[in-house]
């Protein structure tokens, strides 16, 4: 009886194509400056980002101002920021999505801080937080936050000892959330 030669198929020619290489290169995911992007595009979408950092923080400072009036953001606000900070990072992201994405989810973690503390943190601190965290990426978002919570607690301390205040005093905290984007900015 005689064989057939049996000939490669589809499968096994692409299989054998896939184990020669040596290693997968993962595609770059820092678009400003990756190897795709070159010359005076990469430099223009370096001065768009830092036009919406400071978007951002003309946004914060007016978030910061109506949290310190009314003790709450209205939700126009926020709808607002969310939909400039999403353009920005689709735009022009530099951080990378997976930075950005992990940056939100960390944020979004508030939201569940502020259901378990009945709004100790208001959800529009943790709208904040989440859209800083997308908008910065998930490192930066800690430098930021653990600048705002040191300030906060600087703050506290100092209301408690001068002002005699009460275990129960509620600070606005935007304003802090802003002094620690302003760091963020200046490291």
């Amino acid at each position: 009886v005689r064989r057939r030669a049996q000939r490669p198929g589809v499968y096994h020619g692409l299989r054998h194509q896939i184990s020669r290489q040596s290693s997968v290169q993962r595609p770059e995911t820092n678009y400003i400056y990756g190897s795709a992007v070159g010359g005076e595009r990469k430099e223009a979408m370096r001065e768009m980002w830092k036009i919406a950092e400071g978007a951002v923080l003309v946004y914060l400072t007016c978030c910061t101002r109506e949290d310190i009036q009314k003790k709450e953001i209205s939700v126009r606000l926020l709808v607002v920021g969310t939909l400039g900070i999403c353009l920005a990072v689709i735009l022009w992201n530099r951080e990378g999505i997976e930075d950005s994405l992990a940056g939100a989810a960390a944020g979004a973690f508030f939201f569940l801080a502020g259901k378990v503390t009945r709004q100790a943190i208001g959800y529009g601190d943790c709208g904040m937080i989440t859209l800083l965290g997308l908008f910065l990426g998930v490192w930066k978002l800690l430098v930021l936050l653990l600048t705002a919570f040191i300030l906060a607690a600087l703050a506290g301390g100092i209301g408690m000892v001068w002002k005699k205040w009460d275990g129960k005093k509620r600070l606005p905290f935007f304003p802090f959330l802003l002094a620690g984007y302003l760091g963020v900015m200046c490291w």
